[in-house]
């Protein structure tokens, strides 16, 4: 167990550009990472950095083969209670602007991901 709470280091290779919706130009991700989710055990959470290209555009999924399940959620605090949400209609990733996903936020989650350990490299 105490592997899987390793914290994991990410390499994230541009094929996640590939799940934006439209032609918005050159989309790049960066500072890519992960780690095992704190709150659902057997999950891991993907954290990046990613900058718009020259229109407006949408991430509207990701996908790895270490996950049983990839979804695109948001880490919201409502009424003092931390709760996780699927985002079915992506996330927005407006024309030359950079969209953190970063943990108590937007995230790429991974379910029954595969067990990962330090230093490790996972292809999203």
């Amino acid at each position: 167990m105490n592997r899987f709470r390793a914290l994991i280091v990410l390499s994230i290779l541009a094929v996640l550009a590939a799940g934006c919706s439209s032609d918005g130009g050159d989309v790049a991700v960066e500072d890519a990472w992960g780690r095992p989710s704190p709150m659902q055990a057997g999950n891991a959470a993907f954290y990046m950095q990613i900058t718009g290209g020259d229109a407006d555009d949408t991430m509207v999924s990701a996908s790895s083969t270490a996950c049983a399940v990839t979804e695109l959620h948001e880490t919201k605090m409502q009424d003092g209670v931390m709760s996780m949400q699927e985002r079915p209609d992506g996330i927005p990733v407006p024309a030359e602007s950079t969209v953190s996903l970063e943990p108590g936020g937007l995230h790429v989650m991974c379910i029954d991901a595969d067990t990962f350990e330090l230093g490790d490299t996972v292809a999203v």
